[in-house]
């Protein structure tokens, strides 16, 4: 049942009272459970709990000796005071108001009706269609290696590649001298091959090595000897998957997606200055400056630490 209570913090507990009009349907001494909060927790279990507690009794006494145990750890929190255990309660109801902002923000998107964003991602698909619709050209290539550091003697390593050169022209396998040659431990297991494709523009790539695989024009061509700045290089062009543009449809889920994000963070920013204070807010500047610290006068310096000590004089006295 290990994997039962773990899977079981998932669930949202409910944490509400039973109110007058239920009577409960489990009961624990003070605490207890009533039929809506057992629909509540039935519905919004994971599925495969739900079919655990419809037929294994102990997951089912389980489930509700767990959520007992949650309510009652509420129940003695809720009963904290700032006067018996002040910094305990004032922690609590702080980490309620944070749980509460994210719950309000959780049922404000669940409420908020969205528009249709068709016309939106057709807009953005056509201003922006460069950027969204073209896929550059695609180069997987292979490699030999041979690693090469500040002191290291690079005549010798250019020579050992020239060797490998002329292994490869006498119609030796590039994948077999990969991986007995190589010193690039990812790729020499794979016979050389690059894990991922490779764009002209591609800035994880050093620049030599993509201006070399880029320069080479027929898959199974064989670069010269390539120095970057992890050593040096016999390149193998393996395939070029050409550049094309993405029609609308094939783009038009993930646009509606990022419209329909900022659509929802930009109606929530509102919600939220709708509930900002409207008035000048009440304020007990005593209390305030005692726990602050007292602001500074409206018309005093502000001084930035980061400035010399002579460059704070002339903004002094420029003031």
């Amino acid at each position: 049942m290990l994997s039962y209570r773990r899977c079981l913090y998932t669930v949202l507990f409910i944490w509400t009272a039973s109110t007058a009009a239920e009577q409960p349907v489990i009961r624990d001494r003070e605490i207890s459970l009533t039929e809506s909060e057992l629909n509540y927790l039935h519905a919004n279990i994971p599925s495969n709990l739900r079919r655990q507690v419809e037929t294994d009794p102990s997951a089912r006494y389980e489930l509700f000796a767990n959520t007992l145990v949650s309510k009652r750890i509420k129940h003695r929190l809720d009963a904290m005071t700032v006067e018996s255990e002040r910094d305990a309660f004032l922690h609590y109801q702080f980490a309620l108001l944070v749980a509460a902002r994210e719950f309000d923000e959780k049922l404000f998107q669940r409420n908020l009706a969205t528009p249709d964003f068709t016309a939106l991602a057709e807009e953005r698909y056509r201003v922006s269609h460069d950027e969204i619709a073209a896929v550059p050209e695609v180069r997987y290539a292979s490699h030999i290696l041979l690693l090469c550091g500040d002191e290291c003697e690079e005549a010798a390593i250019v020579g050992e590649l020239s060797a490998i050169q002329q292994q490869l022209a006498e119609g030796a396998s590039f994948e077999q001298l990969a991986q007995e040659r190589s010193q690039d431990p990812g790729s020499k297991l794979r016979g050389g091959r690059l894990s991922s494709g490779i764009t002209q523009r591609d800035q994880k790539v050093d620049g030599s090595f993509r201006d070399a695989v880029f320069a080479m024009t027929v898959p199974g061509d064989v670069s010269a000897t390539v120095k970057s700045r992890f050593g040096y290089h016999i390149i193998r062009l393996d395939s070029i998957t050409p550049a094309y543009e993405r029609p609308f449809e094939d783009v038009r889920e993930v646009l509606i997606a990022e419209i329909e994000k900022r659509f929802r963070a930009d109606a929530y920013q509102l919600y939220l200055l709708g509930l900002a204070p409207q008035d000048r807010i009440e304020m007990d500047y005593g209390v305030i400056d005692a726990v602050f610290g007292a602001l500074p006068p409206d018309d005093a310096a502000i001084v930035d630490p980061a400035v010399s000590p002579d460059a704070t004089d002339t903004v002094l006295k420029s003031q």
